[in-house]
């Protein structure tokens, strides 16, 4: 089971990485920071995910911390967002919205990489359908939705039009709320089709709802004054 969780990682972060080197392989600068932002926020995921993860099950990290070591003990996935995005934004700080949306695209790949890996954790499908593209699971049964392909698609489709408004609008943190929006969107609308609930719909929504009002604001400001040939962290 292990192994199938590291390749499902090993996927995801192919799928971030690979897009950025792309995106970014005439500006070596801003692809290096990129890519070293998917590691320090694969890496914040994972600390205070399973921080989280301890506290909620009444183990005290501090006087356990080798406990922390333990990943497959659990890694909270509300602890692992807030890690990501404050480990993300903690390294990116001194050119905040320019750097988060040059990432914008590969995280929404990397994201779609996740969600297909469940082609290696053998964790695809979701509630039963009637409609031909149900997959039959492999304990038999009526056959389900491939839920976590939808997500993927989704995202991936996503990542593609977020690589355009970063080409088109680098710099003004439309790529990010856009990353934001779909991201959310994407569990949002899988999330009825899941075969257990996370319980966390409402914030999915908020979320949704929160990063379209900021792309709205964004909006607002105008056009970049960078050019869509410059990287405004090249250099």
């Amino acid at each position: 089971m292990e192994f199938r969780l590291l390749g499902a990682v090993v996927v995801a972060v192919a799928a971030a990485c690979g897009p950025l080197a792309l995106i970014h392989r005439g500006t070596p600068v801003l692809r290096r920071r990129t890519i070293d932002l998917v590691a320090t926020g694969i890496l914040g995921g994972i600390v205070i995910g399973r921080v989280w993860a301890m506290l909620t099950a009444g183990t005290n990290p501090i006087t356990h911390p080798l406990d922390l070591l333990i990943v497959r003990g659990g890694v909270n996935t509300v602890g692992a967002t807030v890690g990501v995005l404050a480990s993300v934004a903690w390294a990116a700080r001194s050119q905040l919205l320019p750097l988060l949306d040059a990432l914008a695209p590969g995280a929404v790949f990397g994201l779609a990489g996740w969600h297909a890996a469940c082609l290696v954790r053998n964790a695809c499908l979701g509630t039963p359908t009637p409609l031909p593209w149900g997959w039959p699971p492999a304990a038999g049964g009526p056959d389900r939705h491939p839920v976590e392909l939808y997500a993927a698609l989704f995202l991936i489709a996503a990542g593609l039009l977020i690589w355009r408004q970063w080409q088109r609008h680098p710099g003004t943190g439309r790529a990010t709320a856009l990353a934001l929006f779909a991201i959310a969107t994407a569990r949002a609308l899988t999330e009825p089709l899941r075969p257990v609930l996370d319980g966390l719909m409402v914030e999915y929504v908020v979320g949704a709802m929160a990063a379209l009002l900021l792309g709205l604001l964004l909006w607002r400001r105008g056009k970049s004054p960078v050019s869509s040939h410059q990287s405004p962290v090249d250099g």
